[in-house]
Formats: structure tokens, C-alpha cells, sequence
């Protein structure tokens, strides 16, 4: 089940392309989550000769594109190496160069990387940009609908996107965090529900990226924090989760 949108701060968001031959036709697809105000966007586009990558970073930008006004953070999902290496890597070294490779090549996708560099490069004052990689077809409901929106653009057919309430969402539960690739490593290990203290637990809450979710069970809240480097208490009652909440955000953890 859901947590309550209310309590989720992050914006989240997941992003996928597709193409029919390398190069060939292809399509984008993005799945905007907005918690704080209960409603999701889907979005896709398609180009006649493109290729996979340049499909995966139009994803990227029309994303940061349509949030560039919000002011709060930003939880991407993809399966892409390329975009979560060149978002978190590779662009500051081409930056440096011109946006030339290592090898003094032109970087492909020039313009749009510039975009996404662009964009990203202003986000810190309106929310910072976190980006998780996720496997793909491997059943993360988010990344499986990103990926039919991108196919669909990309095969030409029509396809309904969903602009609507959260709470009314059919294509399953994009808020509960996916299972991170096997090859990524956490920076800390929860390993007693001791840690929490004593007392009868009213609801249990996490944050973790900067958003905070709240969890009817211990076991729920533990999924997701467990192995990463991520914040939990035990809710005594709704005013204390209020209290929580307030002491996190002063301590600039969501």
C-alpha cells in the first residue's frame, strides 16, 4: 500500500527511451510523481531516425525542463548507465573541455547535454538532483511504465498518458523505493529494530534523499532504509510525527 502522499517531500520521477535500430525511430517516456500536491504527469515524445541513448537523455531533460520551477528536490530513476555516469560524471569533464571527450571528440548529443548540465547546474537553489539506478525489465512498476510510454512513441501508436491523482494512479506503486542495482553499494547497514527505542509504535517514519515517508510497520520502513545511508524514528503519535518531521527538516535532512 501507498504511504501518504502528504508526508513524501521529493519529487520522483522515471525516465526511459527506446528506439527501433540504432539508429531508427524512437521514443521517451517520463513519469512525474509531485507528492506534496497528490498528482502524477506522464510524458513521451518520439524522433523518426534517433538512436537509444540520445531517447534516454531527451527523458532526462524534458524532466528537469517540466520541474524547473519547483522548489524541491528531485528523485531520478533510470536504467541507463550512459545518463546516470554522464549526469554524475562524464558532463563536468566534457564541460572542462568544451565538450569534447577524452579523446578530443565532440561529445554526441551535444546540445542536449548542455541542456541537462544547464538545468541541473541551477537546481542546487530550487532542490538538489538525485539520480538511482534501477534495473531494467525487471519489474520496478515505474521503470516498466516509463519503458511502454518510450516503445509506444517509439513503434508510433497511440498510447493514453495519465495526468491525474496520485491516489487514482493505475500503473502501480511509484512512490515505495525500487530495489537498487546488485553492484551498488550502501554506506551503512541497519541491523536492530532496538535502535529505534522503546514505547508502542503509533507509525514509523524514514527519510531517506531527502524525502520522508511514513510506514505502518517496522518491516516496511526497514526495506527501505536498510543498507543505505538514511534516517528513521519511531512515531509514538501523529503529533509526534509532526515533531519528527519539524526536527528533520531543521537539521536540513528533508
Amino acid at each position: 500500500m501507498n504511504p501518504p502522499w502528504n508526508v513524501v517531500q521529493n519529487i520522483i520521477a522515471y525516465t526511459d527511451g527506446a528506439s527501433r535500430g540504432n539508429p531508427g525511430p524512437g521514443g521517451w517516456g517520463v513519469i512525474i510523481l509531485f507528492p506534496k500536491n497528490g498528482s502524477v504527469e506522464e510524458r513521451g515524445g518520439r524522433k523518426d531516425i534517433t538512436t537509444n541513448n540520445e531517447m534516454e537523455l531527451m527523458a532526462v531533460r524534458e524532466l528537469l525542463h517540466r520541474v524547473q520551477s519547483w522548489d524541491a528536490p528531485v528523485t531520478i530513476y533510470t536504467d541507463s548507465s550512459y545518463v546516470m555516469k554522464g549526469c554524475t560524471t562524464w558532463r563536468h569533464a566534457w564541460k572542462k573541455k568544451s565538450w569534447t571527450t577524452a579523446n578530443n571528440k565532440k561529445v554526441l548529443h551535444e546540445r542536449i547535454w548542455q541542456d541537462i548540465d544547464k538545468y541541473l547546474s541551477v537546481r542546487s537553489e530550487s532542490g538538489a538532483v538525485t539520480f538511482v539506478h534501477v534495473p531494467g525489465h525487471a519489474g520496478v512498476p515505474g521503470n516498466e511504465r516509463a519503458d511502454v510510454i518510450a516503445t509506444m512513441y517509439a513503434d508510433n501508436k497511440s498510447i493514453d498518458v495519465y495526468n491525474g491523482s496520485l491516489a487514482e494512479y493505475p500503473h502501480g506503486d511509484m512512490i515505495t523505493p525500487p530495489k537498487l542495482m546488485s553492484t551498488d553499494k550502501p554506506t551503512s547497514v541497519l541491523k536492530k529494530k532496538s535502535q529505534l527505542g522503546t514505547g508502542k509504535a503509533h507509525a514509523y517514519l524514514s527519510c531517506l534523499n531527502r524525502s520522508v515517508i511514513r510506514h505502518q510497520t517496522w518491516e516496511e520502513c526497514k526495506d527501505r532504509v536498510s543498507g543505505k545511508n538514511a534516517h528513521f524514528r519511531k512515531a509514538l503519535s501523529e503529533e509526534h510525527i509532526g515533531e519528527i518531521i519539524a526536527e528533520w527538516r531543521k537539521a536540513g535532512y528533508c
